[in-house]
């Protein structure tokens, strides 16, 4: 029972898209740390015909994520809030694609099939409109930044 209320303190820290945690006993004292890897992660980014934008997000834990409130950004934008009409939850090694508002889930599922969930921003643009050379890409669950995915050459 200890064992089990332990794992889902980790499985809570994971969902909440900590990179650690410092685990402590009974008494209250340190007595290890363990990883614990965002529950999404950002797996590509890309444009299709070089004009609609896309990020790719994939479920790294065995545990259904709520995603009724992630958000995305660019590095010069503000966070967009995904939006989805279906499902608001992803499960285990489930792909998830997300686009602005003007593409539509069809669209999505002739790119990539149908086995994806289709997330759209609140507005026209990924954050402030994916750089086509360079971006970083940050993936957000209410205030905490889950992962952030960098491309291109910076130097």
């Amino acid at each position: 029972m200890k064992y089990a209320k332990i794992l889902a303190v980790f499985a809570a820290l994971a969902l909440a898209g900590a990179g650690s945690a410092t685990l402590l006993n009974s008494f209250g004292t340190i007595s290890g740390t363990a990883d614990v890897r965002p529950a999404l992660n950002i797996t590509d980014v890309g444009n299709v015909s070089n004009e609609e934008e896309y990020v790719n997000l994939t479920s790294q834990t065995s545990v259904s994520v709520d995603i009724s409130h992630l958000s995305i950004a660019d590095e010069g934008g503000s966070y967009d809030v995904l939006n989805n009409s279906e499902n608001s939850v992803v499960e285990l090694g489930e792909k998830v694609v997300v686009t602005d508002n003007s593409v539509s889930t069809s669209e999505v599922e002739s790119w990539f099939g149908t086995s994806v969930l289709h997330l759209t921003t609140d507005d026209s643009a990924i954050g402030a409109g994916l750089n086509q050379n360079v971006d970083t890409v940050y993936l957000k669950i209410d205030d905490t930044v889950v992962d952030s995915f960098s491309y291109g050459d910076s130097s």
